[in-house]
């Protein structure tokens, strides 16, 4: 198999928890791979054969299911998942710094961007909520 034959686009599917999307065209392939995703409901859009509404749950984050790169993004601000998973952890700390990342567009950007305060007690704490 060439490279050519090997390689296979991934498509991108950004959901917000709770909030039922516009319709995504799906193979059965991906249809039944995004199935794995806990609390997503897969409703078909009515007179169509290959067109899904996805509705999240509970769960945020991002994974990689088959040639699908699905980012469930949180209904509250960024800042405020940090404080409620650092108070589900035990970790809350009161303190004059500002939690502040309003301009953060995903929780992966927030973890990941340097200088962020506690950011590595957070990184190991985060593996203990509800991973996929």
């Amino acid at each position: 198999m060439d490279r050519a034959t090997a390689w296979t686009r991934t498509m991108a599917v950004d959901l917000t928890e709770y909030e039922k999307s516009e319709a995504k065209t799906l193979s059965v392939r991906d249809r039944d791979a995004l199935k794995q995703v806990p609390s997503l409901t897969i409703d078909p859009v009515p007179g169509t054969e290959d067109q899904y509404h996805l509705t999240p749950g509970s769960h945020v984050g991002a994974l990689e299911i088959g040639n699908l790169s699905v980012s469930i993004r949180p209904k509250l601000p960024i800042g405020r998942v940090l404080y409620l998973a650092s108070y589900a952890m035990g970790e809350i700390d009161f303190r004059q710094e500002r939690f502040d990342f309003k301009d953060a567009t995903s929780l992966v950007e927030v973890l990941t961007t340097p200088g962020v305060y506690h950011r590595a007690r957070l990184a190991r704490g985060i593996t203990h909520l509800r991973a996929w």
